[in-house]
C-alpha cells in the first residue's frame, strides 16, 4: 500500500502532455529530476475504467480493471519501445485490489473467494501460475504481507472490525501469523498505516500508524524508536498523520511524510535520537499553489524525494515535485505538470517511477523517463 492505494479531469489529449520544467540546477552525478518527462504508456484495449496499479520490483506493471475487464500485464520494454498489454485470463474476475508489492515476495492481491457463508476477501500473492495463499491469523483474520526478510520471515499488518492491530510475524515455514510484542498502532479505531524497509545493516524499520519501530532480522521483537504525540509525528489519535510510508535511499537514509499544519518530510538513520526535518511543501511552490496533502511519495537511490500534488485551481491537475538532498527545506523542483488530479505513484526496484490515475472519469498509466527517450508506442488508446 503505499500513499499506499488506500488514499487515492482533463481531456484524454491533455493527459498526453506532461510539461517538463527545464533549466533548474542538476544534482551531481546521480538522477536529475529536472531531466525527466512523463510518457503516457497507453492503456489495455478494453476501454477506460477504475482500477488498481501494481509494479513488480523488476519493473513489470500490472493493472486490474473493474467492471470485469480483468488483470493486464505490460510486457516488453518501455525504453526499447516493445511494450504490449497482455491479459491474465487465468485470474479474471477474482481480484478486488492490488494494494502493494513486497520485494522478494511479489504483488499482493486482495481476492474475493467463495466461503462457507458467502464470499470472503483474502490476500494472495500473484504468481505466473495464479495465486499463492497468504496464511491467516489463528482466528482466521486477514494479514497483509508488508516485507519479507532474506531469512524468509515476513512482517504483516492485520485488520479487524475494531481497527488495526500490532505488527505481525510469519516465521519461515509457519502456517499462522503471530503478534510481535510491543508494536501497538498509534490509533486503534481507524486505519493505521503500516510500512517497512530492510536496512543495509540487516535490521528492519517499520511504521504502525505514527509510531516507528526497529526490529532484528528475524522480526522476533521490536523496539519503539520514535513515538506519536510529538511535533514530528503528530497525535496518537491521528491515524493518517503519516502518509505514504517509510522510504529508503541508496545510502540507508529513511524518509517519511507527515501531514501536520503543512506536509513535511522527515528523515533519520540508525542510531539517530531525533527525526530531522528534511523538507516542507509550503504552497505556493515555484509560483504554483497546491491543495492539501501529497497523494504519494517515493525516494530514489540518490535521495531525491518525489511527491504527487494537486493544484488548487478549479478542476485542478496533478504535478510531480522533487526535493533533492541538500536543498533548502522549502526548495522543490517541478518535474512534470499537466497530469490527472488524482494520482498514485509507485517506484520499482530500478528507480522507475510509475504514475496511475484512479479517478472516476479518466484512467491512465505514465512513467517518468529521461527527456531524450523517444517512445512512438507510448500513446493513449
Amino acid at each position: 500500500m503505499n500513499l499506499t492505494s488506500q488514499y487515492f479531469p482533463t481531456s484524454a489529449r491533455r493527459l498526453l502532455a506532461a510539461v517538463l520544467l527545464l533549466g533548474a540546477a542538476g544534482c551531481g552525478d546521480g538522477t536529475d529530476p529536472t531531466s525527466m518527462k512523463a510518457v503516457n504508456i497507453g492503456f489495455p484495449p478494453v476501454g477506460r475504467t477504475l482500477g488498481a496499479l501494481a509494479v513488480t520490483d523488476d519493473g513489470h506493471a500490472y493493472v486490474n480493471l473493474q467492471s470485469s475487464m480483468g488483470l493486464w500485464k505490460l510486457q516488453g520494454s518501455l525504453e526499447e519501445d516493445t511494450q504490449v498489454w497482455v491479459q491474465r485470463s487465468d485470474v479474471a474476475g477474482n481480484i478486488m485490489d492490488l494494494p502493494r508489492t513486497v520485494p522478494g515476495l511479489g504483488i499482493i492481491a486482495s481476492v474475493s473467494e467463495n466461503g462457507t457463508n458467502g464470499y470472503i476477501e483474502r490476500y494472495r500473492v500473484l504468481t505466473e501460475d495464479g495465486f499463492t495463499p497468504v496464511p491467516t491469523l489463528a482466528d482466521g483474520g486477514r494479514v497483509m504481507p508488508v516485507l519479507k526478510t532474506p531469512g524468509g520471515a515476513m512482517l504483516g499488518m492485520a485488520g479487524s472490525a475494531s481497527g488495526f492491530r500490532p505488527l505481525q510475524r510469519l516465521a519461515p515455514g509457519a502456517s499462522v501469523w503471530e503478534e510481535i510484542p510491543n508494536t501497538p498502532p498509534s490509533a486503534g479505531t481507524t486505519s493505521a498505516p503500516v510500512s517497512a524497509v530492510l536496512h543495509p545493516n540487516g535490521k528492519v524499520y517499520a511504521t504502525n500508524g505514527s509510531r516507528i519501530f526497529e526490529l532484528p532480522a528475524d522480526l522476533s521483537s521490536a523496539t519503539k524508536i520514535f513515538d506519536c504525540d510529538t511535533r514530528e509525528l503528530g497525535s496518537c489519535n491521528a491515524s493518517s498523520n503519516v502518509i505514504g510510508g517509510l522510504r529508503i535511499d541508496g545510502e540507508g537514509h529513511m524518509t517519511l511524510a507527515v501531514m501536520n499544519d503543512e506536509p513535511e518530510l522527515y528523515t533519520f538513520k540508525p542510531g539517530d535520537a531525533r527525526l530531522t526535518k528534511r523538507a516542507i511543501v509550503r504552497s505556493p511552490v515555484n509560483d504554483q499553489s497546491y491543495f492539501g496533502r501529497p497523494f504519494a511519495m517515493v525516494v530514489d537511490k540518490d535521495n531525491n524525494a518525489y511527491v504527487a500534488m494537486r493544484t488548487e485551481q478549479i478542476g485542478g491537475e496533478g504535478h510531480v515535485l522533487a526535493h533533492r538532498a541538500g536543498d533548502k527545506q522549502t526548495e522543490w523542483v517541478t518535474v512534470v505538470t499537466g497530469l490527472p488530479r488524482v494520482l498514485n505513484m509507485v517506484m520499482d526496484g530500478k528507480d522507475g517511477i510509475w504514475l496511475w490515475d484512479h479517478s472516476d472519469s479518466h484512467t491512465g498509466l505514465w512513467k517518468l523517463v529521461d527527456e531524450d527517450l523517444e517512445c512512438p508506442k507510448c500513446v493513449a488508446r
